[in-house]
Parts: structure tokens; C-alpha cells; sequence
């Protein structure tokens, strides 16, 4: 389980925003599933607040791991306005401390709300106003010290 709270303040733009979320997980065998929940106050002028949640699970088998998870989010002071995301990965353990990794993620970005809080966070050009959904693919090799 987990509980976090952060704030975020930024004197120059005036940015005071607190993200609580909280997650649990459980494994069974090789299987391993996560949720969680989060919520945004927004306590700028502003006030882009939001709340969502997530779920996700992996299967290990061998050196190998499958993962997938959906992600959703709302805004809270707008008619209409969310995010969706669901996204699948796999991983291939080298070593106890090494792996490769890749995963593909599509979001899902529809109404008001998406403008007021993500479009901010989205490099300029990767979006239109009719087209505002995005495809993501990482890839990598992840080494522990």
C-alpha cells in the first residue's frame, strides 16, 4: 500500500497545486495486480482540479514480463474533460539487475478539460485542436546499482 501527498508551488506563476493518491497491490503466484486513486486541487486561480484512477497487472514467467494497465482522469471544474489511457509493455530480464523493457500507450484526450490542465504538459505540435489523442512508445534497457 501507499499514500503520498505532494505539493507544488512555483512563486513566479503563482502554481500551488497538492496531488494526494493513494495504491494498493497484491500478488498471487506470478501474477501481480495494482490500483490506485488520485486527486489534483488546484488551489491557483486556475483551478484545474481532477481526480482519476488506475489499474494494472504483470505476469512473470521466466525472464519475462507482461504488463498491462488503464488510466483515467477528470476534470472536476469543467462540463466535460478527461484523459483515458491504457497501455501494455513487456520486459526481458538480462540479469538479476539488468532488463530491457518497451511499452506502447495510447491517451485518449476529449474536452475542456484536457485545454485547462494537459495540453500545457504535451510538446507543441504533437496535437491539434481535432486531433488531440497520443500514441507513446518507450523502449530501454533499465540497470539497478
Amino acid at each position: 500500500a501507499m499514500v503520498s501527498f505532494v505539493d507544488d508551488k512555483q512563486d513566479l506563476t503563482s502554481q500551488d497545486v497538492r496531488t494526494t493518491s493513494g495504491a494498493v497491490g497484491y500478488t498471487y503466484g506470478d501474477w501481480h495486480g495494482t490500483a490506485g486513486v488520485i486527486a489534483v486541487n488546484d488551489r491557483s486561480a486556475v483551478d484545474a482540479d481532477g481526480q482519476g484512477f488506475w489499474v494494472g497487472g504483470d505476469y512473470r514467467f521466466g525472464q519475462n514480463l507482461v504488463r498491462a494497465q488503464y488510466v483515467q482522469n477528470k476534470a472536476k471544474n469543467v462540463n466535460e474533460g478527461k484523459t483515458q489511457a491504457f497501455g501494455v509493455g513487456y520486459q526481458y530480464d538480462l540479469s538479476k539487475r539488468t532488463a530491457l523493457y518497451s511499452a506502447v500507450t495510447r491517451f485518449k484526450n476529449e474536452g475542456d478539460g484536457y485545454g485547462n490542465r494537459w495540453a500545457s504538459a504535451v510538446p507543441a505540435g504533437l496535437t491539434t485542436a481535432d486531433d488531440r489523442d497520443i500514441t507513446e512508445f518507450t523502449a530501454g534497457i533499465r540497470h539497478s546499482f
